[in-house]
């Protein structure tokens, strides 16, 4: 599939493109602007050249005249040697343009002006080698001053046409000066300027009222395709996958998130979406039975990641679909639910806490009481349990909303974690072995030692809740995955987790057994505030808790002599 990337030529092509429509300017950079005729484009150096090439076909056909035809008498009739010596120059000038115009310096502008200045001046001194206005070479400037037309502004066309007939009427008169008044002829001299004038305003007028209609529509051409790249643009860079239809359900646009999304193969578009992902197409098959029903979440093992699509119906009959990712869904989902319990704790502070604090303190004060027989001191014992418990819950929901206390330091795992193994197995009266270590280097974290210190006993102290075998089993391997950042998974020999719960777990209040229902919450979001990440993996024996550490870490081999860094009992 070809998604579209235009690349910084054509985005430079189109950008320039659209400027010279938006100013009217069209030509060549440095030269004047479209005015009522002609413009000098870039492609016109290959006009220029066509102009030079009819140039040498001319002066080949005035030498074949002069100097093969022996009865032809107009061609140098009134001084030879200036006609002979004109040609010349004219010829070599002819063929320096060949290599200019092939290394397109000067610039056009200053070549193509420059040519017909010289166009001019050479014709004139034919014209005046040969008889003058008589010899009906003026015809030549007619045909200058309308090419002149073709490629200039109107006022330099009308500018050159001014130009010759000064340059024929002098030489008229220098011809009259030298020669005598029988070799004058003023009146025809003013026929051809006033052709020459004539020739200027009509081929303008033409080429005018043909180029306006053509700019018009390149300009409008020129917008077209600059809104069209725009709006590629804008959908290349939203972050939903996009992807656009026509009225017979080929794919015409995809961007690439939608290809990363959906694990798109490199096939040309357009294609049918049957085709090109038939596990969309099914979801757009329901949407259209039942539009009103809502889409499900598209969750197929050929694609890449799990997307919620949005279809909408456009005016031309064509569909664009909106993929979002399912994981950033529920990530937001999971930050909302957390900002409502950080709104809510303030409020648990002072209107919660304080009084439960003091059923507290009463119902120990009533357990002290001599006078309570033994059913009732139970009831106060049950009593002060709860009120513990709800304790518990409220310290819980206010360290998830108090975010602001990181103590960000390097620790070195390998000596953080035999501590925090000797004191969790300690502290729960664990048999020695209960947990093992095994580390695969010896990585030095950048990360709350606090934070680290309570996710880990938490993660152990679920290990110990929910295992029902004899001899609970704690592993805690650390390691690396081709160079990347340091790994920290913990896992047991539990009975494990149930599939349908993996995706709660970390949800606020989801418990299986006796608990608050937040310790993992508050594990995953202390791992967020460090940089790292903390997921279930599943595993076929137990269950299993990765940390993902962040990437501004030192990882150290282990010493080469020391290879006894395999499971290590922590006593």
């Amino acid at each position: 599939m070809q998604f579209h990337d235009p690349t910084h030529d054509s985005q430079t092509r189109l950008t320039d493109a659209v400027t010279s429509a938006r100013t009217g300017n069209t030509c060549e950079p440095g030269l004047p602007g479209a005015e009522a005729a002609g413009t000098l484009l870039r492609s016109d150096w290959y006009a220029l050249k066509l102009l030079n090439q009819f140039r040498i076909f001319l002066l080949l056909a005035f030498a074949a005249t002069f100097y093969l035809t022996d009865g032809f008498e107009v061609l140098g009739s009134r001084n030879a040697t200036l006609f002979q010596l004109t040609h010349f120059l004219w010829m070599v000038l002819a063929a320096l343009f060949i290599t200019t115009i092939n290394l397109k310096k000067p610039s056009l502008e200053v070549q193509f002006y420059l040519q017909q200045y010289i166009d001019i001046l050479a014709i004139a001194g034919l014209m005046y080698a040969s008889g003058g206005i008589s010899s009906n070479l003026g015809v030549l400037l007619l045909v200058n001053i309308a090419i002149t037309a073709n490629f200039a502004k109107a006022r330099y066309t009308i500018l050159f046409a001014a130009i010759a007939t000064t340059m024929v009427l002098v030489a008229e008169l220098f011809a009259g000066w030298q020669i005598g008044h029988h070799a004058t002829h003023l009146i025809d001299t003013a026929m051809l300027g006033v052709a020459l004038f004539a020739v200027a305003l009509v081929t303008t007028s033409v080429i005018h009222r043909y180029s306006v209609p053509q700019q018009t529509t390149q300009v409008q051409r020129l917008s077209t395709e600059q809104l069209k790249a725009l709006r590629e643009q804008i959908v290349e860079e939203i972050d939903s996958g996009v992807l656009h239809l026509d009225s017979s359900d080929h794919v015409q646009l995809v961007n690439t998130q939608a290809a990363l999304q959906l694990g798109l193969s490199a096939d040309a578009l357009p294609v049918h979406l049957a085709h090109l992902c038939p596990p969309l197409w099914h979801h757009l098959q329901e949407w259209r039975k039942h539009p009103d029903h809502g889409v499900m979440a598209l969750s197929d093992p050929t694609i890449r990641q799990d997307v919620l699509p949005h279809f909408l119906r456009l005016s031309d009959k064509s569909l664009l679909i909106r993929l979002e990712d399912q994981l950033e869904i529920h990530q937001k989902l999971q930050q909302l639910k957390q900002a409502a319990l950080g709104r809510m704790s303030s409020s648990i502070a002072h209107e919660i806490r304080n009084p439960l604090g003091a059923i507290s303190n009463a119902v120990q004060l009533l357990g002290e009481s001599e006078k309570l027989d033994v059913e009732d001191r139970d009831l106060v014992d049950i009593a002060y349990k709860q009120t513990q418990r709800i304790n518990r819950i409220i310290e819980d929901v206010m360290q998830l909303s108090a975010r602001s206390n990181l103590n960000t330091e390097n620790i070195s795992l390998h000596a953080f974690l035999l501590d925090l193994a000797e004191r969790f197995t300690e502290q729960n009266n664990l048999a020695p072995g209960t947990i093992m270590l095994k580390m695969q280097s010896y990585p030095d974290a950048q990360f709350d030692a606090h934070h680290l210190d309570q996710i880990i006993w938490n993660l152990c102290s679920n290990s110990i809740l929910h295992n029902t075998s004899s001899q609970t089993e704690i592993y805690i391997n650390v390691y690396s995955e081709k160079g990347s950042q340091p790994i920290i998974d913990i896992s047991d020999n539990g009975p494990g987790i149930k599939p349908s719960d993996m995706d709660k777990i970390f949800e606020p209040f989801f418990t299986t057994r006796s608990g608050t229902g937040l310790g993992l919450c508050i594990c995953r979001e202390l791992c967020r505030l460090n940089g790292a990440a903390l997921n279930c993996i599943p595993v076929s024996n137990g269950s299993c808790f990765r940390i993902q550490l962040s990437d501004n870490t030192n990882t150290i081999k282990p010493p080469a002599a020391d290879d006894d860094w395999d499971w290590k009992k922590a006593a």
